[in-house]
């Protein structure tokens, strides 16, 4: 290639300062002119000429490391150099870690140079989705004809996608709209409200379960409900609503670190899902009742989800429950939930113990959990424990278990006031 005695200049000024490898010097000639440069073009431009070279090369200003440290130097580069591509990415380069680089040549101000959102949109990244990991700038103010003195940065960039979500993106997430659930069917409303309906929701890990999942459920319910009318529709939230207890770390309330999840389509999916329930519940039940039992992934979430559906739906009542087990009543039927992963062999006595009223006033008592992604039921002479299956898609840890035969259904049942008397599998 051929090389400008300005070229040649900025290049020995490089080398003589003993900063510089000739990659480094490569990468800083292209950032300065616009041209390409490699390792191999550099360092044969310097052993061809240092022989031939009497003295060091000299420039018109101070030597070109202090315009990279910033100082206010000025080169009076040929016109070649004015046509550099101000704000447009000359390189994009992605590794295996999932991190981008990028750099390019800016006339920022010094306002724009501390946006990090506008130095990720300058390269093509979306500032919702990427965040900067490293920003290298070095500055030199630049002569022309037509604009005069004008300063320019050199800015490499390392960014790398984000896995979480700002405190501001998850307050906008979840006063947002929501997006419906579109269902074609339509509602005949009638019959009378002599029965009670429990809806048991366990181990739905969003994040790993999608909307698109659970939408043949959901229009299944629609069609379940289509004639009935209920006092009471009773939606139980019996743990692991989430995949993850944390937004930008996937791991359980222990810490234990998961497959990452996208978190804010997990919440959004879970409003859009629960919208669908509790709005149809809403058309056939005198009173809807929300209650909730927290699990080992997700129990902080799963609070904050519950406080938003208290907000979202005046017209239901919502239960929200910090502690592991919680007791409540349709009519003389006693129910006790939990996620199941504590005290499992001592449940029915805890009902007793803990919820004595509820078990003394109750003609059935029933307890329902999940945590085991299985259905099992089992009488406890007399109190009918059912575990509840999950409806969520089989995760890597399950498929290399070898857990991947459980049903993936719904299970919902109806009650008169004394008993079970109809089971939905949905």
């Amino acid at each position: 290639m051929s090389w400008s005695d300005k070229e040649t200049q900025i290049l020995f000024d490089m080398y003589h300062s003993g900063e510089y490898t000739y990659q480094q010097m490569a990468d800083e000639l292209a950032d300065i002119t616009g041209k390409k440069y490699t390792f191999n073009s550099v360092r044969n431009k310097i052993r061809r000429t240092k022989p031939a070279m009497k003295t060091e090369v000299t420039v018109n200003a101070k030597p070109f490391i202090d315009v990279l440290k910033g100082a206010k130097n000025v080169l009076e580069y040929p016109e070649q150099y004015m046509d550099i591509n101000v704000n447009k990415p000359k390189e994009f380069t992605r590794n295996d870690k999932g991190e981008v680089n990028s750099s390019f040549v800016s006339d920022f101000s010094t306002e724009d140079l501390q946006d990090d959102n506008k130095i990720l949109e300058v390269i093509g990244l979306d500032p919702k989705m990427y965040e900067i990991q490293n920003v290298k700038v070095g500055n030199w103010e630049q002569n022309s004809n037509e604009n005069g003195m004008k300063t320019l940065h050199s800015i490499k960039v390392t960014a790398k996608r984000r896995t979480g979500i700002s405190d501001e993106s998850l307050i906008e997430t979840l006063v947002g709209d929501v997006k419906p659930f579109v269902s074609h069917e339509t509602f005949d409303n009638q019959v009378g409200y002599d029965y009670n309906l429990v809806i048991p929701l366990a181990d739905l890990h969003f994040g790993i379960t999608k909307l698109d999942d659970l939408s043949m459920k959901l229009l299944s319910f629609g069609r379940m409900m289509k004639n009935k009318k209920y006092k009471v529709v009773s939606i139980e939230q019996l743990g692991d609503l989430f995949h993850s207890s944390l937004m930008k770390t996937t791991q359980t309330q222990k810490g234990t670190i998961l497959d990452d999840v996208d978190m804010v389509q997990a919440i959004e999916d879970a409003k859009t899902f629960f919208d669908a329930i509790i709005r149809c519940s809403l058309q056939h039940a005198k009173e809807v009742h929300i209650y909730h039992t927290e699990g080992n992934h997700s129990g902080n979430m799963e609070y904050m989800f519950l406080e938003y559906l208290k907000a979202k739906y005046p017209d239901v009542k919502v239960f929200n429950n910090n502690d592991y087990r919680y007791f409540y009543a349709l009519d003389n039927v006693g129910f006790m939930i939990a996620h199941g992963d504590y005290a499992k062999k001592n449940l029915p006595m805890l009902f007793a113990n803990e919820a004595s009223q509820i078990w003394s006033d109750s003609y059935t008592r029933e307890i329902h959990t999940g945590h085991f992604h299985s259905e099992k039921t089992v009488d406890h002479d007399g109190v009918i424990h059912r575990q509840l299956g999950t409806m969520k898609p089989n995760d890597k840890y399950e498929i290399s278990n070898g857990w991947t035969l459980n049903k993936k259904e719904l299970q919902i049942f109806e009650y008169d006031k004394n008993r079970l008397v109809t089971t939905y599998n949905l």
